[in-house]
């Protein structure tokens, strides 16, 4: 809004210029080159000049006033807390209180072996696995991905756990493994999987 007033100002003052500057109104001062020992052109000019810069000034100040809120306003990344890739990358986890964990394999394939798609089964299959809060390890069914940028999520080192609700994954090198308190869960990797019970 002020950059808008200002710039309808600006043009005001460039329209005044014009004006006073038209032929019509310079006509009286022709026959008198000099008033009280000075030249009329040139000293209206230098005035003209110096309105014009102040104007240019001005603007460029404007224009770093908006630059700088801009960028101090900056939106930052959203973090997921209750997200966690693996160092490889090759997998990513999600966390949800309502339904327990939820691993995929962001490679593009389907985790091995493969059991066969169930019949109430209509969208992606094979994709990753999900554990429940109460331990049921299922192949992920899902029209959906909770794949993320890697700066997005949080890098699980190796060696490291990563906790949620009643659920507890540990990353090795060789893979992935995620367990509840009654010790039920999988192991992971882009090699194969198994059930843990």
């Amino acid at each position: 809004m002020w950059l808008a007033t200002h710039r309808k100002k600006s043009s005001i003052l460039s329209g005044a210029l014009l004006s006073a500057t038209h032929p019509t109104v310079l006509a009286p001062f022709a026959a008198h080159e000099e008033l009280l020992g000075q030249k009329i052109m040139p000293k209206f000019w230098n005035r003209t000049i110096a309105l014009l810069e102040t104007g240019a000034i001005a603007t460029g100040i404007a224009t770093g006033i908006i630059l700088s809120a801009t960028a101090s306003h900056a939106v930052p990344k959203r973090s997921y807390p209750n997200h966690f890739t693996t160092p490889s990358g090759k997998i990513q986890c999600e966390y949800f209180d309502d339904q327990g964990l939820r691993c995929e394999l962001t490679t593009g394939q389907d985790i091995r072996p493969l059991r066969r798609r169930p019949r109430d089964c209509q969208l992606d299959w094979g994709g990753g696995l999900t554990l429940s809060n109460g331990g049921k390890v299922e192949v992920l069914c899902a029209g959906d991905t909770i794949k993320l940028p890697r700066d997005r999520s949080n890098t699980l080192a190796y060696g490291r756990s990563w906790s949620r609700g009643d659920i507890r994954c540990v990353v090795q090198r060789t893979g992935l493994t995620c367990k509840n308190r009654r010790n039920q869960g999988f192991f992971l990797s882009t090699q194969r999987w198994y059930p843990i019970n």
